[in-house]
């Protein structure tokens, strides 16, 4: 009798650290709950903080300057009413999609070049620059795929 899908959304909500989770039911009287963690890789200001940000786009924690400054920077954006545990979220006039922004994020975490990347700057109209390792200036068109 148990919501197993209202169950996974609250835990996903109220423990944002929480990327997937897994409710299976073993009879006759067990319930086995996987859950599988994310950690913050990038941070993002919006509303007078920093949020720490997932490779999919959920926003973790506020944070300080100080708290940020181990993480990748997004600069030229803010986040749009941030709330712990939702997803990212930017304004209508931001030339990239908080979608895009979380594509790109997972393709740099599967290719294992998160650590390396300084920060990813949205500020230009056209295209957006990706520093990288300290050397390099990566600009990539927004409508390129």
């Amino acid at each position: 009798l148990l919501d197993k899908r209202g169950i996974a959304q609250r835990l996903y909500t109220q423990l944002p650290y929480i990327m997937e989770v897994r409710i299976n039911r073993q009879l006759p009287n067990t319930l086995l709950v996987e859950v599988t963690e994310t950690q913050a890789i990038a941070a993002i200001q919006g509303s007078g903080a920093y949020w720490l940000l997932s490779a999919n786009g959920k926003l973790l924690e506020a944070a300080d300057a100080a708290g940020a400054q181990d993480y990748m920077d997004i600069l030229g954006a803010q986040a749009q009413g941030p709330e712990v545990g939702t997803f990212l979220s930017l304004p209508e006039e931001s030339p990239l999609s908080a979608e895009r922004l979380a594509e790109l994020l997972a393709a740099l975490e599967e290719q294992g070049l998160l650590a390396r990347v300084d920060d990813i700057d949205l500020s230009g109209a056209e295209e957006l620059v990706l520093n990288y390792d300290g050397r390099f200036r990566v600009e990539m068109f927004y409508d390129a795929d």
